[in-house]
């Protein structure tokens, strides 16, 4: 079995309320995750078996500093990670 891991920005509420669709807000992680793992779950028909690391992030065209706070929120297990999906806005 392939272990993922995904690496989510975590959005304070001003920036999910510009990036999720129908006013979806989460107030803490937990709760987004769940909603992933049920966004997934109806489309493939699979219960989800993956990893999830939440880093701070915001809401901005720039690629390049997600991806700097996702490595320095990592940093030792950036390359430990057999699977890793990087997730940006």
């Amino acid at each position: 079995m392939v272990q993922v891991t995904f690496v989510v920005p975590w959005l304070a509420r001003c920036d999910q309320d510009t990036v999720f669709p129908n006013n979806l807000s989460f107030e803490a992680p937990h709760q987004q995750e769940v909603c992933m793992r049920e966004w997934v779950k109806q489309r493939t028909g699979l219960s989800p078996e993956f990893d999830i690391v939440w880093y701070p992030g915001t809401h901005s065209i720039s690629e390049t500093l997600l991806w700097s706070m996702a490595r320095a929120v990592l940093g030792a297990s950036w390359s430990s990670c057999p699977r890793l999906l990087l997730l940006w806005f």
